[in-house]
């Protein structure tokens, strides 16, 4: 039996358009997502950077005072010798606890951040002139490294 009227062929614009509308709502989904992801991983460490840097200027505040009253030939983060170079992954790795006193550094835990430091005397005429190194891993050993150097005054 057929049936006669008003009917007509569907063409599938519709279905055509709406899948055109979804494929674009994935597409600007997946892209807010990664977008949002970066986001995540800047702002981690950034911030993983900055906990690295407060640590490292704790150990650097505890450090000054001993620059001034102290016997510091004797600390374990003095550094002897007139090295001017800025010490390297090479250096950080092998320092502490190293018998050779140009060579040496020690390590102090704060924040949940190992820091290892050297304090150097720098030539100078008129007043002493300290160098102080920083280099501030996470205790777990994951993350990269924050170094700070600083330079004390005292006449």
């Amino acid at each position: 039996m057929k049936i006669h009227g008003n009917q007509s062929k569907q063409r599938g614009d519709s279905l055509l358009l709406s899948l055109f509308m979804l494929l674009l709502m994935t597409l600007g989904f997946v892209a807010t997502l990664r977008v949002v992801k970066n986001d995540v991983q800047t702002t981690g460490a950034l911030g993983w950077h900055t906990r690295g840097k407060q640590a490292s200027e704790v150990v650097l505040q505890q450090t000054l005072p001993i620059l001034v009253v102290a016997n510091i030939s004797s600390q374990l983060w003095y550094r002897t010798g007139t090295n001017p170079n800025v010490p390297t992954a090479a250096y950080w790795s092998s320092c502490n606890g190293n018998a050779d006193t140009t060579l040496r550094c020690d390590k102090t835990t704060k924040n949940g951040f190992n820091v290892y430091r050297i304090v150097q005397e720098a030539p100078a005429s008129d007043c002493k002139y300290y160098r102080i190194f920083l280099h501030a891993v996470e205790s777990s050993g994951v993350g990269s490294q924050v170094d700070s150097e600083a330079v004390y005054r005292l006449c």
